[in-house]
């Protein structure tokens, strides 16, 4: 999937599609599934920085999942901890609903 699209922002939302990604990329034994969110920068894959999530609050039903693939060739490693700052921030009224 990455090393097809190497230039290319991959977006994997929430549900089975992101958990299926994520299981395929092997790092879903690092997410934080005992916390109400959980999220892991994974920096070593060639072409992409890989930001998994999973998001896991006592109104939910089932963990929301999601998997987001951003291109080196377009991204530093220190914009992707400025996004993972930012989205952190944004997180909080997705999943209080």
């Amino acid at each position: 999937m990455l090393a097809k699209n190497p230039d290319t922002l991959i977006t994997v939302d929430d549900g089975a599609p992101a958990l299926a990604a994520i299981r395929q990329l092997k790092i879903e034994e690092h997410l934080l599934s005992g916390t109400e969110t959980g999220a892991i920068e994974y920096a070593t894959h060639p072409t992409h920085w890989i930001v998994a999530m999973l998001l896991n609050r006592p109104k939910l039903t089932e963990p929301l999942h999601r998997l987001i693939c951003f291109p080196k060739s377009k991204y530093t490693e220190k914009e992707i901890t400025e996004h993972l700052n930012d989205y952190a921030r944004e997180l909080l009224p997705f999943v209080a609903e």
